[in-house]
């Protein structure tokens, strides 16, 4: 696998793991159209599959976590690499932290 392929199926990764983030959000705010109408099961509902999304932007981050490490023709530039997916293990989790916080005051 030459340097081209390496970067191209990083990128990927990285827009796939952006893009379900985005997607999470964005149910995270439908489901706050809900709670004003106190419409308690499309907010919860809403909630939960907000969860689902972050876990799996969580996945394919660990996967590309596994690929980067595994990956013994990665020398000079995974330091770079781990370093955003460090940084997207820190946004997801704070992400779903303050979901499960939202979904705790929710559901209380």
């Amino acid at each position: 696998m030459n340097n081209s392929d390496i970067h191209t199926i990083f990128n990927t990764t990285l827009r796939n793991i952006a893009l379900f983030i985005s997607v999470s959000l964005s149910i995270l705010g439908y489901s706050r159209y809900y709670r004003d109408k106190k419409n308690n099961i499309y907010n919860i509902s809403f909630i939960f599959i907000n969860i689902i999304f972050l876990l799996v932007s969580f996945y394919l981050t660990f996967i590309l976590y596994n690929f980067i490490t595994n990956n013994n023709e990665i020398s000079k530039v995974s330091a770079d690499f781990l370093n955003i997916t460090y940084i997207m293990f820190g946004l997801i989790i704070t992400i779903l932290t303050f979901s499960l916080f939202t979904l705790y005051r929710e559901t209380c």
